[in-house]
């Protein structure tokens, strides 16, 4: 029965695409993001449905009615340039087939980011690219939160599948989305749906704590470290409320997840934090000896033979899985300090687009949900660069799907800088039509910080 619900779900966005390609962008987006056939049982499972919707927004671009253009933000011209990095170091592999495998996945994700920035114009097609994002890892955080509840914590937590195949990547992947659920709660104007994402939000933070991931909860200390800083005048407020609510549930935490964070402060004495120190320098000397890098397929046996460092009395293990456990040296192994560069001037210009924008219209009442939209965006990629630094998530639909938002309400504001003709008679203080007239939540957001 799923099989078949998801299958003509998928069906009628893909005629819809047709018609209106942003659907496909929709569909492409929940497909990878939300991974709906790892819920099913039969033939959805392997259905190439995420290859029907890139194929069938390729064809919406130039038979639907909806404009296709291609924003001129730094951001895109930088990952235009990665995307054309990525293709040559590809060329260049060391293991040239299995990169190119590997490396036509990888293009596909960013280069239907790319489109999705072409199609998404309206402020109702930004809102439903939020939702399709929160609501698909909301949905996972909201069961995973259940979960952890019910087994107090000691039930062992995995990702569905997708870029979430572990309990580290969920995590990263569930607080990442955190900042996106609250924006959905600020700006609703219904009140279901306010307290049904207070849950949400609740339950998916509980989810992380329940990962016993290391990175995920140094990604939830940062971002909580930036909210706190951003709030200003609320600051020993949020952090007497922070103080109580921890010592409340202290006593509730298990030992053992005690335990599992508790080795941050001693690495040195952790095997799996030494490894990834051992596969970091590993990536360096690719890096030092070749320009292009070693490709998408950079972490075998053979490439630790070439470029690994030389452990004393170590025990050859050719049934290893080697990677690279942090989104940096990811890149820098695969694609060379060029490639690191681009990659990471990508998200650097991501970051300086949105705060130039918040800057822009910080004091523009009829802009405020662009302005919270594009400051909790920026929260959440903090998370990402805190938490995927321990984790290889550098390629993810989640944070190109980011990027796309930052991008696309840029956009939307340039063109909507003046307040519209009903805002400008009213009286001053009345809030855009879209926000809801009740007081809305406090974010604490400053102005391009």
């Amino acid at each position: 029965m799923r099989d078949l619900i998801l299958a003509s779900i998928v069906l009628v966005m893909l005629v819809g695409s047709l018609r209106q390609v942003w659907i496909g962008v929709l569909l492409w987006t929940w497909l990878g993001v939300g991974v709906p056939h790892k819920l099913t049982y039969g033939f959805a499972q392997s259905a190439p449905f995420a290859a029907m919707a890139a194929g069938a927004t390729i064809v919406g671009l130039f038979v639907s009615r909806t404009p296709v253009r291609m924003p001129r933000s730094l951001p895109v011209k930088v990952l235009w340039a990665f995307v054309i990095w990525t293709w040559i170091t590809t060329q260049m592999a060391i293991h040239g087939a299995e990169s190119s495998e590997m490396g036509s996945q990888v293009t596909k994700v960013l280069l239907m980011s790319i489109v999705g920035m072409c199609v998404l114009h309206s402020e109702r097609h930004i809102r439903y690219f939020v939702w399709v994002d929160a609501g698909s890892i909301g949905f996972y955080g909201f069961k995973s939160g259940i979960y952890a509840l019910a087994t107090g914590g000691g039930g062992t937590m995995v990702g569905p599948g997708g870029f979430m195949m572990d309990n580290n990547l969920l995590g990263l992947s569930m607080i990442m989305t955190v900042p996106l659920l609250f924006y959905l709660y600020s700006t609703s104007p219904h009140l279901w749906t306010r307290r049904i994402m207070r849950v949400v939000i609740l339950l998916t933070v509980i989810a992380v704590l329940g990962t016993y991931s290391r990175g995920a909860f140094l990604s939830l200390t940062g971002m909580l470290c930036v909210l706190w800083w951003r709030a200003k005048g609320r600051r020993l407020k949020i952090a007497v409320i922070v103080l109580c609510v921890a010592v409340a549930l202290i006593p509730a935490i298990p030992e053992k997840w005690t335990n599992r964070m508790n080795t941050v402060k001693s690495y040195d004495q952790d095997q799996s934090a030494m490894t990834r120190v051992h596969q970091w320098i590993t990536a360096i000397n690719i890096a030092n000896h070749r320009i292009t890098g070693a490709g998408f397929q950079a972490y075998t046996q053979h490439v630790q033979d070439l470029y690994a460092p030389v452990v004393e009395n170590a025990v050859a293990d050719t049934h290893h899985v080697y990677v690279a456990h942090s989104i940096y040296f990811q890149v820098l192994g695969q694609h060379g300090w060029i490639g690191l560069f681009l990659w990471i001037s990508t998200w650097l210009t991501t970051l300086h687009l949105a705060a130039k924008v918040r800057r822009q219209i910080a004091k523009l009442p009829h802009l405020k949900n662009a302005y919270d939209l594009l400051g909790l965006c920026q929260v959440a990629l903090i998370g990402f660069f805190m938490g995927g630094a321990f984790l290889s998530f550098a390629y993810a639909d989640l944070q190109y799907n980011l990027l796309v938002i930052v991008v696309t309400t840029a956009r939307w504001v340039q063109q909507n800088l003046a307040p519209p003709a009903s805002a400008a008679k009213a009286a001053p203080g009345a809030v855009q039509r879209n926000v809801p007239a009740r007081p809305a939540p406090a974010l604490g957001l400053g102005a391009g910080r």
